[in-house]
């Protein structure tokens, strides 16, 4: 049998001086206490950040401290209840039934970091996903992908959606004033057409819209531009999924939306609450 040794210098059984004979340096402390991995004093309140507490700066901190730390499972990675209720090993990497809901990373960064933090992710970060629920082959694969100009997407998402909203709107209120009356709008912004959209209000002024001619953009109008087929409206509702799927941490909207949710803050019964 063979022996590897590791020696290192904290751990010398003799004590080297500095250059020209001063004190030795002292070992790095190590913590040994668990705790969680949170890096912030308190959560961050969207109420907060709607009022501009923090600022800019301390937004932009905050974030990189929040993307790059590994948390564990005082902060809520795993979970020991899958949403139908059956019960499993709270680190488990494969769930029953192929359910992809178990801790993959215990970081954002730890996915996405190719070629750098904040990019895309090497072939092992990869999901694949089980659309029959059953954990057999063959599975809808996506790759990590970067998430550099997400922030400037949801922005103009969100303009052009204000836009063509606005528009139709306008031609709701156009219609109840000619009751029987279609009325059209051209769906446009920012130089891009979407088709248009037409409304008849009847005499009590309840309005039907005829959206047979809307093009490029949900009934709803709702531009959705994160995440691999562009059907996730904010940068929000992706990470709420990652987090999720990714490390078993449930953001408290998903519990809210949940059935049960309501009466059980933490439905994934890993003890930990508002993770």
């Amino acid at each position: 049998m063979t022996l590897f040794v590791l020696c290192l210098p904290a751990c010398s059984t003799e004590t080297a001086g500095t250059e020209g004979g001063g004190a030795a340096s002292s070992p790095p402390a190590v913590e040994l206490t668990e705790k969680p991995a949170f890096p912030l004093p308190a959560h961050l309140e969207s109420a907060d950040i709607a009022a501009g507490r923090p600022g800019h700066g301390g937004l932009f901190e905050a974030g990189r401290l929040l993307f790059h730390t590994a948390f564990n499972g005082l902060d809520g990675v795993g979970m020991a209840k899958l949403p139908n209720g059956e019960t499993i090993h709270r680190f488990a990497l494969t769930p029953p039934g192929g359910i992809l809901l178990s801790p993959a990373s215990q970081s954002c960064g730890g996915c996405h970091n190719l070629p750098f933090p904040g990019g895309g992710g090497a072939s092992h970060t990869h999901v694949a996903q089980d659309g029959d629920l059953d954990g057999l082959p063959p599975f809808n694969v996506r790759s990590t992908t970067s998430l550099f100009g997400n922030g400037i997407l949801q922005l103009l998402a969100q303009e052009i959606t204000e836009d063509l909203q606005a528009a139709r709107d306008d031609a709701a209120a156009a219609a109840r004033e000619a009751p029987g009356t279609a009325v059209s709008r051209e769906l446009e912004s920012k130089g891009v057409s979407y088709g248009a959209i037409s409304a008849t209000a009847d005499a009590q002024g309840e309005v039907r819209f005829d959206l047979s001619a809307v093009e490029g953009v949900d009934p709803d109008l709702v531009v959705r531009p994160i995440g691999w087929k562009g059907n996730i409206t904010t940068i929000r509702g992706i990470v709420m999924g990652a987090a999720s799927i990714g490390m078993g941490m449930q953001a408290e909207e998903f519990v809210w939306r949940s059935p049960g949710g309501e009466a059980n803050p933490d439905l994934d019964a890993d003890g930990v609450t508002r993770e």
